[in-house]
Protein backbone atom coordinates (compact mmCIF):
# COMPACT_ATOMS: atom_id res chain seq x y z
CA UNK A 1 0.00 0.00 0.00
CA UNK A 2 2.39 2.08 0.69
CA UNK A 3 4.96 1.89 -2.85
CA UNK A 4 1.46 1.91 -3.99
CA UNK A 5 0.89 5.40 -2.22
CA UNK A 6 4.54 6.65 -3.31
CA UNK A 7 3.74 5.63 -6.91
CA UNK A 8 0.59 8.11 -7.24
CA UNK A 9 2.61 11.35 -5.92
CA UNK A 10 5.43 10.41 -8.15
CA UNK A 11 7.56 10.60 -5.38
CA UNK A 12 11.47 10.42 -7.78
CA UNK A 13 12.93 9.11 -4.13
CA UNK A 14 10.74 6.13 -3.96
CA UNK A 15 12.08 4.70 -7.33
CA UNK A 16 15.58 4.32 -6.13
CA UNK A 17 14.49 3.23 -2.17
CA UNK A 18 12.71 0.49 -3.37
CA UNK A 19 15.42 -1.49 -4.83
CA UNK A 20 16.48 -1.68 -1.31
CA UNK A 21 13.34 -3.42 -0.92
CA UNK A 22 13.98 -6.44 -3.84
CA UNK A 23 15.13 -7.95 -0.47
CA UNK A 24 12.55 -7.30 1.81
CA UNK A 25 11.77 -10.52 4.29
CA UNK A 26 8.36 -10.82 2.58
CA UNK A 27 7.79 -11.97 -0.79
CA UNK A 28 4.96 -9.33 -1.06
CA UNK A 29 7.13 -6.52 -0.61
CA UNK A 30 9.75 -7.88 -2.91
CA UNK A 31 7.00 -8.71 -5.66
CA UNK A 32 5.92 -5.07 -5.51
CA UNK A 33 8.63 -3.49 -5.14
CA UNK A 34 9.75 -5.38 -8.58
CA UNK A 35 6.40 -4.15 -9.96
CA UNK A 36 6.67 -0.78 -9.20
CA UNK A 37 10.57 -0.59 -10.45
CA UNK A 38 9.27 -1.91 -14.05
CA UNK A 39 6.01 0.41 -14.21
CA UNK A 40 8.12 3.74 -13.43
CA UNK A 41 10.38 1.83 -16.29
CA UNK A 42 13.71 2.30 -13.78
CA UNK A 43 16.24 1.00 -16.33
CA UNK A 44 19.16 1.94 -13.61
CA UNK A 45 17.65 -0.57 -11.68
CA UNK A 46 18.66 -3.76 -14.14
CA UNK A 47 21.37 -5.09 -12.39
CA UNK A 48 19.68 -5.25 -8.81
CA UNK A 49 16.73 -6.41 -10.44
CA UNK A 50 18.88 -9.21 -11.83
CA UNK A 51 20.91 -10.08 -8.59
CA UNK A 52 17.45 -10.56 -6.81
CA UNK A 53 16.54 -12.72 -9.66
CA UNK A 54 19.33 -14.72 -9.20
CA UNK A 55 18.80 -15.69 -5.45
CA UNK A 56 15.23 -15.50 -5.60
CA UNK A 57 13.23 -18.68 -3.99
CA UNK A 58 9.65 -17.45 -4.20
CA UNK A 59 8.96 -18.88 -7.29
CA UNK A 60 5.75 -16.39 -7.63
CA UNK A 61 8.17 -13.81 -7.34
CA UNK A 62 10.78 -14.68 -9.68
CA UNK A 63 8.32 -14.75 -12.53
CA UNK A 64 7.45 -11.13 -11.84
CA UNK A 65 11.42 -10.55 -11.45
CA UNK A 66 11.67 -11.81 -14.72
CA UNK A 67 9.04 -10.39 -16.54
CA UNK A 68 10.00 -6.83 -15.35
CA UNK A 69 13.61 -7.65 -16.08
CA UNK A 70 12.90 -8.61 -19.28
CA UNK A 71 10.65 -5.20 -19.78
CA UNK A 72 13.58 -3.04 -19.11
CA UNK A 73 15.94 -4.83 -20.65
CA UNK A 74 14.06 -4.12 -23.81
CA UNK A 75 13.59 -0.43 -23.07
CA UNK A 76 17.56 -0.18 -22.42
CA UNK A 77 18.10 -1.58 -26.03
Amino acid sequence: EAIDNLHTIYSRPSIRWSIGLLRHTSPAVRQKAAEYLGETEYTDAIPDIKAAYMIEKDEAVKAVLKKVLDGLNALAQ
